[in-house]
């Protein structure tokens, strides 16, 4: 896309339960991939099942996509659904592996989710007082995967897979110099801020798990974005809440956030630290950022007679 580009910035805090991840690929300069996860700290061990999304789920599109090609026929709800199913396949093996004590394939396993020691002395430690106490093994997390892809020439496509309760929210227009509603905050005027809802799904029950005939049913959409679009994937320690088509977090509106501070590389961390001061955060946090922009013109040579 010659006119358009987008820049992102994430933030991940796992100090509280350590089971959210989340992880973007820029394939090309205006191509995205992502994915937000928590892990569900009811089963046996959550952080592996939200570190199956941003390796294996993630891995699965990155590859589909490098081989089938992206362009305007290629099916992104089939590689995404696919992308699950192989996540899911994937805790189906490692939860065979570990109840068959089969240590040569768990150690493959747990080698290709790259996790670091103190990652993997949890889950161990975990999967381990599930397995004393006679317990099946359960691996669950939710996930909001995207692809974001050129659209013509002047706008984007997201496409989406949600499964459990993860948030995608939409600021439309929001330094858009077109947009001719205007609001006032402390005497200077800004555009009229529009939050849509890209996913939540508090009530579904689909989530990416080694149990998928129970839990396979996610959520799949798309959306149009267009320049100073804002995309924001967060998991639930995010805390956002829609409010009158405004997102409210302790009495702060998203909209003022966004005007005293903008967005840019340093938003999600941002944001994490405007949450932290606000009331404190009770559980991990993972936040994606993806800003439209358009790009800056090239100066035209001037040629001198």
């Amino acid at each position: 896309m010659k006119n358009l580009k987008f820049t992102f910035s994430t933030f991940l805090d796992k100090s509280k339960k350590q089971d959210d991840n989340l992880a973007v690929t820029p394939l090309r300069e205006d191509v995205a991939i992502g994915v937000v996860s928590d892990g569900d700290s009811r089963c046996s061990d959550g952080s592996i099942a939200s570190k199956v999304c941003t390796i294996i789920l993630l891995s699965f599109v990155e590859n589909a996509l490098k081989k089938i090609g992206i362009s305007d026929t290629t099916n992104y709800y089939d590689i995404l659904s696919k992308a699950k199913r192989s996540a899911d396949k994937f805790l189906q093996n490692l939860a065979a592996a570990l109840s068959a004590h089969d240590e040569v394939k768990i150690q493959r396993l747990f080698k290709r989710l790259k996790m670091t020691d103190n990652e993997l002395n949890l889950s161990r430690r975990r999967i381990g007082e599930a397995m004393q106490e006679g317990k099946d093994l359960t691996f669950d997390a939710t996930a909001l995967a995207f692809v974001l892809v050129p659209f013509g020439f002047t706008h984007y496509c997201l496409y989406y897979l949600g499964a459990g309760d993860s948030y995608g929210l939409q600021v439309k227009n929001s330094d858009n110099p077109e947009r001719i509603n205007q609001i006032e905050f402390q005497g200077v005027k800004y555009p009229t801020i529009e939050i849509r809802e890209i996913y939540q799904a508090s009530n579904n029950v689909s989530v990416v798990s080694n149990r998928s005939q129970k839990f396979d049913n996610p959520n799949l959409g798309s959306k149009i974005v267009e320049v100073g679009d804002i995309l924001l994937f967060a998991s639930d320690g995010v805390e956002f809440y829609h409010e009158s088509n405004q997102f409210v977090y302790n009495g702060y509106t998203f909209q003022k956030y966004l005007m005293e501070y903008g967005t840019g590389a340093g938003f999600a961390e941002r944001w994490h630290e405007h949450q932290r001061n606000a009331a404190g955060i009770y559980d991990d946090f993972a936040l994606v950022s993806l800003h439209i922009k358009r790009k800056p013109s090239r100066p035209r040579k001037t040629v001198k007679s």
